[in-house]
Order: C-alpha cells, then structure tokens, then sequence
C-alpha cells in the first residue's frame, strides 16, 4: 500500500490541515513528531512567515497546536 509522502501546504490552510491530519493518521505519528511534519511540509516563503509568527521562538520549539493555530490565523 502507498502512503505518500508528506502534503505540501498549497490552496486553503483548512484543506491543507486535513491532508495532513489524514497522513498522521495513516502513518501513526506521535503527537511530538507533528510540528515536525507539519515544518517540513511548508514552502520556504511558508515557513519564513511562520518564523516571523512565532518570534522570538523557533518554529521546532513551538507546539503543534500553536503552530497550527498561528498558520490558521495567518492564512486566513
């Protein structure tokens, strides 16, 4: 069975974070490797808003769900 790789971040964020929410489930994800994947999955335009969004922290040392939340509010 082919599982993909990981979702590009194009399109609505809400599309986006579905897409994504689907790859954890297929590939089981911990809960601490999310922000990973999510990271890896962002143009560098992408993740350069997202580390103006989360000064003076880093994207790495943000949690999930407030990357999550900073991208919704972003992307609007």
């Amino acid at each position: 069975m082919t599982t993909g790789s990981i979702p590009q971040f194009s399109g609505k964020i809400e599309h986006y974070m579905q897409r994504l929410e689907n790859y954890f489930l297929i590939h089981k994800t911990d809960a601490d490797l999310k922000k990973h994947v999510l990271i890896m999955g962002l143009s560098d335009s992408q993740y350069e808003a997202l580390t103006d969004l989360v000064s003076p922290e880093m994207p790495q040392d943000v949690s999930y769900d407030n990357l999550v939340q900073q991208l919704k509010r972003h992307y609007k």
